[in-house]
């Protein structure tokens, strides 16, 4: 499946979710918690400034990863003034480049009368290389402070394919003869090549396409009637962020 199929697939599930009918009458008519209470739609906006990936996923993997990044997500939300949401989003997640993914631990010998050498296998470093995929995500708020902050969580899972280019690296050891005395000696020899960024992952147990998601704790505040901001971080597979800031309009607040 494309990755627009998979767009079009995943969006279509959720806009079937059951969601209360529009209401005839405004906001302005309601009382202040009545109101507070109604669903909309809205946008949203997020944008994270930082991530990177996360340390304990090298040992599942075995593989060595220094994976940094930023992201932004943009999409629809549906939820309350001061209350919960849920929202689908385009996501580009950005990976710096010069990131490396070392496919294989070192591997080293000695040979006679050498120090031990070491052939690191294959290695990418990244060119230009993204994340570009949709994602899905629901708020729950736990805690209601005067009316205006809210403290809970946001819960996330989506997928997204690895764009873009990456220089990649193959060391091997290998036994060169000195052909005057006819000694061996082992040596590393190296071959460089671009590929595409998601040949990184073909030896993993993720292919083609990559899921993304996680979950964070996450403080809101309301700004202004239907405008609101929030502030997360936690585990965003396959990385982690301290800070992601969300700007969302809830549409028909007054």
């Amino acid at each position: 499946m494309t990755m627009k199929g998979v767009c079009v697939y995943v969006i279509a599930a959720w806009l079937c979710v059951p969601a209360p009918a529009w209401a005839q009458t405004t906001d302005a008519a309601l009382a202040p918690a009545e109101a507070d209470s109604r669903s909309h739609w809205g946008l949203a906006g997020s944008l994270t400034p930082h991530w990177q990936f996360l340390d304990i996923l090298e040992d599942s993997m075995d593989r060595i990863v220094d994976m940094t990044g930023s992201e932004m997500r943009v999409g629809i939300v549906r939820g309350k003034q001061l209350g919960g949401e849920w929202g689908v989003s385009y996501v580009k997640r950005s990976i710096a480049d010069d990131s490396s993914f070392a496919q294989e631990k070192p591997k080293c010998l000695a040979g006679i009368s050498q120090p031990e050498i070491c052939a690191a296998g294959n290695t990418y470093r990244t060119r230009g290389a993204f994340m570009n995929g949709v994602q899905l995500h629901r708020f729950f708020p736990v805690a209601t402070i005067a009316r205006r902050v809210q403290i809970g969580a946001v819960i996330s899972g989506g997928v997204a394919r690895i764009e873009g280019h990456a220089d990649e690296t193959q060391e091997h050891l290998q036994i060169v003869v000195n052909p005057a005395t006819g000694a061996a000696t082992l040596a590393v020899a190296s071959e460089e090549r671009s590929v595409e960024a998601r040949e990184m992952l073909s030896h993993t147990f993720v292919a083609e396409y990559m899921p993304v998601g996680g979950v964070e704790a996450a403080v809101a505040v309301l700004v202004a009637p239907g405008v609101k901001l929030r502030v997360s971080g936690g585990a965003a597979f396959p990385g982690y962020h301290t800070v992601s800031v969300t700007a969302q309009y809830l549409f028909g607040v007054r």
